[in-house]
């Protein structure tokens, strides 16, 4: 921070912004301190998609993303792009570890559906209105000429796309979902799609 000149207190982006407290302080340390005294399907479910889908899925995976954007825009601290594509690639294999892991409690037991259903529907949208809350403390032109609208797009697409495929699984035999890599095949092709998007950035 020294080295770029950055010397104001940055704690309020996140200290004060109420929907990084709810999900951070509240409904993650919940969510998976329950697991120490009761792990059933339906707690596990409730954790990963609190932490695999919401927090890593659309909320650490847009940071990536908009990190990545602004620095091959920019041409910029090369090191720096590299280290944050392989913490994304890294993310990716949890985000699959965490769809894997709910498509294959809903195969075994339908109504675990509506608990994924409905956990997704609790948090995303504290989700989305952190990003907004973050972009609305500046005044136009944001840092970087960001667009809260694409960001906020961006997470809940992927959000959206992880449930898509946690819901192809109702129905399915688990000794069928043991076997599909459709998850991993699903964080392949968001990872080939920013890498796109990267590389258009970086021509314009």
């Amino acid at each position: 921070m020294d080295a770029v000149g950055l010397t104001e207190d940055l704690h309020p982006y996140v200290g004060e912004n109420p929907h990084y407290r709810k999900l951070f302080y509240e409904e993650l340390p919940e969510s998976l301190g329950v697991l120490e005294t009761d792990p059933s399907p339906r707690n596990q479910i409730r954790a990963s998609v609190t932490y695999n889908h919401v927090i890593e899925g659309s909320l650490a995976l847009t940071g990536y993303f908009a990190w990545q954007k602004i620095c091959t825009s920019r041409d910029i601290l090369p090191g720096m792009q590299e280290l944050v594509r392989r913490i994304g690639d890294d993310e990716r294999r949890h985000m699959a570890w965490g769809t894997f892991t709910c498509r294959r409690h809903v195969a075994a037991d339908d109504s675990l559906w509506n608990v994924v259903h409905e956990r997704m529907g609790e948090l995303l949208p504290i989700a989305l209105g952190m990003i907004q809350w973050v972009q609305d403390q500046f005044e136009e032109p944001r840092p970087f000429e960001n667009d809260p609208e694409e960001l906020i797009a961006y997470a809940a697409d992927r959000a959206q796309r992880r449930l898509g495929a946690i819901e192809s699984a109702r129905g399915a035999a688990v000794e069928q979902i043991d076997l599909d890599y459709s998850p991993e095949r699903l964080e392949e092709t968001f990872g080939e799609e920013d890498a796109k998007a990267f590389a258009a950035a970086s021509s314009s």
